[in-house]
């Protein structure tokens, strides 16, 4: 498995991983993001993804019988994802603001901070 995920992130691409996650939602050679989500709702399925700071996941939340059809659907995600240039510069923004949000949440934002530090809480 590569490295994925915040922790591996430098100053010159922080960031990048979530960023990715989001891209991936916006299309690909074959399906438009509507058809992305349309593909789930139809067989009463979701789709979602998340990025930690060890690895980014993509995964389906569908009926057994669906699952060929929603590892179908992830893969060309994954394989054959457009980079549209207006779509690189909407979800710029995207992600800027889910990242203020964040900075907003000073018990996530601990976190961060006492991992960069270096420092483990003590939990009484």
């Amino acid at each position: 498995m590569g490295r994925n995920g915040s922790r591996y992130e430098n100053e010159k691409n922080n960031g990048i991983s979530h960023f990715i996650e989001h891209m991936l939602f916006k299309g690909t050679d074959s399906r438009s993001a509507r058809d992305i989500a349309e593909a789930f709702d139809r067989i009463g399925g979701q789709v979602n993804a998340f990025t930690s700071k060890e690895y980014t996941c993509y995964y389906a939340k569908v009926l057994d019988h669906y699952a060929l059809y929603a590892v179908t659907v992830l893969a060309d995600m994954l394989f054959h994802s457009r980079f549209d240039k207006a779509d690189l510069e909407k979800e710029k923004q995207v992600v800027g603001e889910e990242i203020k949000m964040y900075e907003d949440t000073p018990d996530d934002l601990v976190h961060d901070l006492l991992s960069a530090a270096r420092v483990t809480p003590i939990i009484l």
